[in-house]
């Protein structure tokens, strides 16, 4: 039931009355909405334009969605005299090696690649602790401490 103006002396009538009570003129029943014809294919087809559109709204404008180069450095220093490491280099492939600390390698990434580094103690004492160092700032870094004890840092490239 809905509430309609009588269009003779403009009291609100129910629609579901045949007259208005108030001047006995008859009751315009308002217009019944008729069942969309939207085809479904239609409607898919339009939200997989809107879906591209988005995509190539943030693909053109979208801030850091870049994939630019990169300058990623790997560090581990601690009182440590060696470690083991294992780390993802510049190929995307798993690199290990043992190492001297403090030891560094400077390569380049693309942004939203992934970067991992971990370092394994290879003493009886001391801390290792791994760095990856994006652009100049400090990105992740993992401390470890006693014999044999093992640091690691991973993330997607800014």
């Amino acid at each position: 039931m809905a509430l309609v103006t009588c269009r003779e002396c403009g009291h609100q009538v129910s629609s579901d009355a045949s007259a208005c009570p108030q001047c006995g003129a008859p009751v315009t029943k308002p217009p019944v909405a008729a069942p969309s014809k939207t085809n479904s294919a239609t409607g898919c087809g339009s939200l997989i334009a809107v879906g591209i559109l988005i995509w190539l709204f943030f693909s053109v404008f979208g801030h850091g969605c870049s994939t630019s180069p990169r300058s990623v450095t790997y560090r581990v220093d601690g009182t440590a005299s060696s470690a083991s490491l294992t780390y993802q280099n510049a190929q995307g492939g798993t690199q290990q090696e043992t190492v001297a600390l403090p030891w560094e390698l400077p390569m380049t990434a693309q942004a939203g690649s992934f970067v991992y580094i971990s370092a394994q103690n290879q003493g009886e004492s001391g801390n290792v602790t791994v760095h990856i160092v994006v652009d100049g700032k400090e990105f992740k870094q993992s401390t470890a401490r006693g014999a044999y004890t093992i640091a690691s840092a991973s993330g997607s490239c800014p």
